[in-house]
């Protein structure tokens, strides 16, 4: 994610793709339910980072219930 020209580090856990779609269908699944959901991780990150809610490191964890609210 930028945050202007910086690069912000954006986490997911598989929990909160768990959250967002409970099938698994087999190998990659995470990464194809990213790459689905791309937009509303995005979003739900950059909420995160705008209001300060990251690690000392500068990345933004997205968890297990930050994206039941985005669901399709």
């Amino acid at each position: 994610m930028l945050d202007g020209t910086t690069l912000v580090a954006v986490l997911v856990t598989h929990a909160a793709l768990d959250d967002i779609e409970r099938a698994r269908p087999g190998a990659g699944w995470y990464l194809a339910c990213f790459n689905k959901h791309r937009d509303a991780i995005e979003q739900v990150a950059n909420v995160k980072h705008q209001r300060g809610q990251c690690e000392g490191s500068g990345a933004v964890i997205v968890q297990s219930g930050d994206l039941k609210s985005s669901d399709p």
